[in-house]
């Protein structure tokens, strides 16, 4: 799973900062476009297919920690927020 875009900006530049755990989104609201892929290895590159995609538009609190849960039987995701971790 990955972000593809925020508030229609690729990798969300700008807005949000990958690392190594997650990434950081600055709080308010959102159009956030995540994707469920599978990586494919071939012989002298990886590729990922990307199996969906899904729009959200969501309002990021300050200090808080979410969970993106993938659904894929339903094609979805589902966004909560973690109460065992806080910032």
């Amino acid at each position: 799973m990955s972000i593809s875009k925020v508030d229609d900006i690729t990798y969300g530049r700008g807005v949000s900062f990958s690392w190594f755990d997650g990434y950081f989104i600055a709080a308010g609201r959102h159009r956030v476009t995540f994707q469920f892929y599978e990586y494919r290895f071939l012989k002298y590159r990886a590729g990922h297919k990307i199996i969906y995609k899904k729009e959200m538009e969501f309002n990021f609190h300050p200090g808080t920690v979410y969970v993106i849960e993938v659904l894929p039987d339903i094609q979805t995701f589902r966004i909560v927020e973690d109460k065992t971790r806080f910032v």
